[in-house]
């Protein structure tokens, strides 16, 4: 063992400081929460409920009352759901399971970085460390996703497709395809990876190895997509058709879509530009020296990187506690370091000289505005997480605490569904559409309003509604129905991953207004003492 972190010890020691860093966040959180363990992202929630439904009750949904397409990354859910089935339901399964991915991806990109540098161990151990904390590696092990398992697979998908460009052999093939499959089914933004990857497959004329990749990758799509048409629902999940990144009917949405909304993406994201220019001024090198015709490894990792990031930004997000463009950010420092590990010039150390100070300063300025959003995403992301936390905690998990213990059973309107449905067994009816398929199918066919709401609910027997005002409100337009009572307001301090602050209580039946008032008195006791609470059950 010591043999072994004494061979390999920027490995060694990039694991240690990985995971250290993880106890960090765990232990701060742990405190802040009054010592509960709370994931930072609701969504978290939303695939232990579907995994807590498919093991105990076999039935894919957020409830175990019925079927419901909330997820994007089946393959996660499902490993969720296969833990939860052998040992039990347990909160911390998400977060030790990232850790075990969080290893792995270490351990790949290492075996990655070995084709690239052999024997520079110094520079192996900074590029690793620059992927932990930059990526941000721990922020995702914590949040309790895909994500971690995604840049998992997106190093392990990359580790055998360069394979496959050194040797003809069959099994560096077979895991290919295999990972295509794993990489589309883990997010569907995999399909980036793998549609540049076939390019270059077929640039360099391996035509079949291409297809068979292609084909691996989009039958899982078309698998899920099928059974959820099966029970109903859109071929793809809610989520990608709600938060995705697509153009509208018209012709000038199209060209505000390809045109100002990939310029304001791309501004919205500095961290991903810089890395693009750097990779892309590395790219045009090699080209320039060696010709297109004949790309070397690190072209073609620039071209993986450049060429996934630019479609993801088009079609996609960014953001959102640093995780949906992550697994761009491991593989955007992985282009540039092994780029410029392959340039062929050497530092060399020169003595101060005072003739060349505004040189000096010129550069010392260049490098700070390029590593800047780097060091900004690496502090935001440390300092964020337990905050984050912390608002789940007194917002989301409170509302599932409440639901639980006074609404067991009952027909319940909300738009965050991750908590309330993990803590909580009730009927749901998701405003936003994620878990409900009717509030979807109004929201795409823009007929949404306060009359469509009422009727919802009413046809769904909603006794009490516990959503974010803000999301109801288009302009001057309110979609609360006017019917509804709202009988209490909780808000927050500190947002900082929180859609609103502030989150209202309704009672969707004048029978209930009453009944929720005494329901929120009795447990305004137990919520947290920074939860600011309003309402005629405080008068």
């Amino acid at each position: 063992m010591f043999r072994i972190a004494r061979i390999h010890w920027p490995l060694f020691y990039s694991v240690v400081l990985y995971l250290l860093v993880v106890l960090v966040l765990l232990l701060t959180s742990f405190q802040i929460n009054s010592h509960n363990f709370v994931y930072p992202l609701d969504d978290t929630y939303i695939h232990m409920s579907i995994a807590r439904s498919f093991a105990l009750y076999d039935v894919w949904g957020v409830t175990r009352h019925e079927y419901t397409s909330s997820t994007s990354s089946p393959l996660w859910t499902f490993c969720l759901a296969l833990l939860f089935k052998i040992v039990g339901i347990h909160d911390l399964i998400p977060l030790l399971l990232n850790l075990l991915f969080g290893v792995f991806t270490l351990i790949t990109l290492y075996n990655v970085l070995n084709i690239f540098i052999k024997n520079n161990y110094k520079l192996t151990f900074l590029l690793i460390s620059i992927v932990v904390f930059v990526t941000p590696l721990p922020t995702l092990t914590f949040i309790g996703m895909e994500h971690v398992l995604h840049v998992f697979l997106t190093m392990l998908f990359l580790l055998f497709l360069l394979k496959i460009d050194m040797s003809n052999n069959w099994i560096n093939i077979l895991a290919a395809i295999c990972l295509s499959s794993l990489l589309i089914t883990t997010r569907y933004e995999g399909v980036f990876l793998v549609l540049i990857s076939c390019a270059l497959l077929l640039l360099k004329r391996r035509t079949l190895v291409a297809a068979l990749i292609f084909i691996a990758a989009l039958l899982p799509i078309f698998v899920y997509g099928l059974w959820s048409m099966t029970h109903g629902w859109f071929f793809l999940p809610n989520s990608l058709l709600l938060k995705g990144n697509l153009p509208g009917n018209s012709i000038a949405s199209v060209v505000r879509f390809l045109g100002y909304d990939l310029a304001e993406n791309i501004y919205n994201s500095p961290h991903l530009l810089i890395l693009i220019v750097l990779s892309l001024a590395s790219l045009a090198y090699s080209i320039r020296t060696g010709g297109i015709d004949k790309l070397n490894r690190e072209s073609i990792v620039n071209i993986i990187f450049i060429g996934a990031t630019l479609l993801h930004l088009q079609f996609a997000r960014t953001g959102w506690l640093f995780r949906y463009e992550a697994y761009l950010m491991s593989l955007g420092i992985l282009a540039v370091g092994v780029s410029l590990n392959s340039l062929p010039f050497k530092m060399r150390t020169r003595k101060l000289d005072c003739k060349n100070l505004p040189m000096y300063a010129v550069s010392s300025l260049l490098a700070c505005i390029i590593l800047f959003p780097f060091f900004d995403r690496t502090i935001l992301s440390l300092v964020l997480t337990p905050l984050a936390t912390n608002n789940i905690y007194q917002q989301q998990y409170q509302m599932g605490l409440f639901l639980k213990r006074f609404y067991q059973g009952r027909s319940v309107a909300v738009n965050d569904i991750g908590a309330v449905t993990y803590l909580a067994d009730i009927h749901l009816l998701d405003l936003w559409g994620l878990g409900s398929l009717e509030p979807a199918i109004m929201k795409m066919e823009e007929r949404y309003s306060s009359q469509e709401i009422l009727r919802l609910t009413q046809s769904e027997n909603v006794v009490v509604a516990i959503v974010y005002d803000s999301w109801f409100q288009n302009g001057t337009v309110n979609r609360t129905p006017q019917q509804w009572v709202r009988v209490g307001q909780w808000t927050i301090n500190h947002q900082v991953v929180a859609a609103d602050d502030t989150v209202s209580i309704y009672a969707v039946r004048p029978s209930e207004v009453e009944s929720l008032a005494n329901n929120l008195k009795r447990f305004s006791v137990e919520l947290p003492s920074t939860v600011i609470q309003y309402g005629r059950y405080v008068e």
